[in-house]
């Protein structure tokens, strides 16, 4: 799942960082390098349109069903062996096909952007859902009878902000 918030922070980071530039007694100028200068949060801040890049960025989360419109709760598998923490990630999603989830819409597993940290190979799902509280009574009925290696540490959270 790509990060659906990039264009949120790079917004943020852009007009943060024009005014800082404009501090002062003399005014101050940004450069941005970039392979994608007609990207609309580019533009947007480039003329500090906040309540145009936030109508754009709503109208493709709504598109999308992304949050704010649904929950996103992200699933993170971690374990030394990178094969093994696939394994489980990958057999904790054929879990889930065979349950048939209501209401949840699952992505992936994939190998997490940051894929190994502190010794650690890591690989996330992520369920879109309406209820939370729903979605993760699902989950944990399921997680109830799938078997586990102790050295697999699988972590949810819930409205997840990062996704690396």
């Amino acid at each position: 799942m790509e990060d659906f918030r990039a264009s949120e922070r790079a917004f943020q980071i852009l007009v943060q960082v024009a005014g800082r530039a404009g501090r002062g007694e003399r005014a101050g100028e940004v450069y941005v390098q970039t392979y994608a200068p007609h990207e609309s949060c580019i533009q947007f801040a480039r003329r500090a349109e906040l309540e145009e890049f936030l109508e754009e960025e709503l109208a493709m989360r709504k598109e999308l069903k992304y949050p704010p419109y649904r929950h996103l709760i992200r699933h993170v598998f971690r374990g030394r062996s990178e094969e093994k923490t696939r394994f489980y990630a990958e057999q904790w999603r054929k879990a889930l096909d065979d349950s048939q989830l209501e209401g949840v819409e699952v992505k992936g597993p994939a190998a997490t952007p940051l894929a190994k940290i502190k010794g650690y190979y890591r690989y996330h799902l992520f369920y879109l859902t309406g209820s939370v509280s729903k979605a993760l009574a699902q989950v944990q009925r399921i997680r109830q009878d799938f078997p586990i290696d102790k050295e697999i540490i699988d972590i949810l959270d819930v409205d997840a902000h990062q996704v690396s």
